[in-house]
């Protein structure tokens, strides 16, 4: 049940006592549902959209709103759509940092809506509803699978990183002591498990890091700058037999070229050249 006052509790059999105030209005959900509609579609790009989106900021803080607007976007739209903002910016600023900078202000702008929703739907407040556990438990389950960023060459970001952003988006909310108990100290578990797997953090900023695709191992591609000179740099660990090769492949960046998918190509290449060196098939857990 929706709006239920108290996390993980059954409610027994026979006659209950229904609170009122604790129920979303149709007129309520309504409103959420074409709320929901134009945050997918500023997601998708569609600027105008966030105009028509400012209507709904104060609303934001209504228990009743912000629950009902999450629970039609759903825990995969929280944990997926900061990673396609972060993509288009990253796109932007191979082309015009004067764009992306733009881009990114209105990613803030959506980001921070969300954030406040987020924190007064998870919120126990007298006679209003908030989400359920089994939202939260979704959120955890989401948080640890990775999404694809579009057009970027099977470059992926995890769902925890997602959160974050939109949680950094929004730092004087009120978050509950229940929200962090359980989603906080889930992503603060993540962050842990990421170092020791990977042995370097997911850097949270938007379109520092991505990671490449699984199937050629551990590994990111990031950009940098040297002697003022842009860079973009692919890294990877792999197993090779009894081996666990680390390659690194950097090139100058090159608004005309398609970068990413040029790395990932050439660090298929390097891991399948080193093979031929070695006598080993290539595999991706560098363990």
């Amino acid at each position: 049940m929706f709006g239920h006052p108290v996390p993980g509790s059954v409610v027994p059999p026979g006659a209950v006592r229904i609170d009122e105030g604790r129920l979303i209005p149709s007129r309520v959900r309504a409103e959420a549902e074409q709320a929901s509609g134009l945050v997918e579609a500023a997601g998708r790009g569609d600027k105008d959209t966030l105009t028509k989106l400012a209507a709904f900021k104060d609303r934001m803080t209504d228990p009743r709103f912000a629950t009902a607007l999450l629970e039609k976007l759903g825990p995969q739209a929280l944990t997926t759509l900061p990673v396609h903002l972060s993509a288009r910016v990253r796109k932007a600023l191979d082309q015009s940092p004067e764009a992306a900078r733009g881009m990114r202000a209105q990613n803030r702008e959506l980001l921070s809506m969300l954030a406040t929703a987020l924190a007064h739907a998870t919120t126990a407040k007298e006679g209003a509803p908030r989400l359920g556990t089994r939202f939260l438990d979704e959120l955890n389950k989401r948080g640890r699978a990775e999404t694809e960023a579009p057009g970027m060459g099977g470059l992926t970001a995890p769902g925890c990183w997602a959160l974050g952003q939109i949680l950094a988006a929004g730092p004087q909310e009120p978050y509950s002591s229940w929200f962090m108990r359980t989603v906080g100290r889930d992503m603060i578990r993540w962050d842990r498990d990421y170092l020791k797997e990977h042995g370097v953090r997911f850097l949270p900023r938007d379109t520092d890091v991505y990671n490449l695709p699984a199937e050629l191992g551990k590994g990111q591609i990031h950009d940098f700058e040297a002697r003022l000179y842009p860079f973009r740099s692919a890294g990877v660990w792999f197993r090779c037999g009894e081996r666990s090769p680390f390659i690194g492949v950097t090139v100058m960046k090159n608004p005309a070229r398609d970068q990413n998918y040029d790395l990932v190509q050439l660090v298929e290449i390097a891991e399948r050249r080193f093979g031929e060196m070695f006598g080993c098939a290539p595999t991706p857990d560098p363990r």
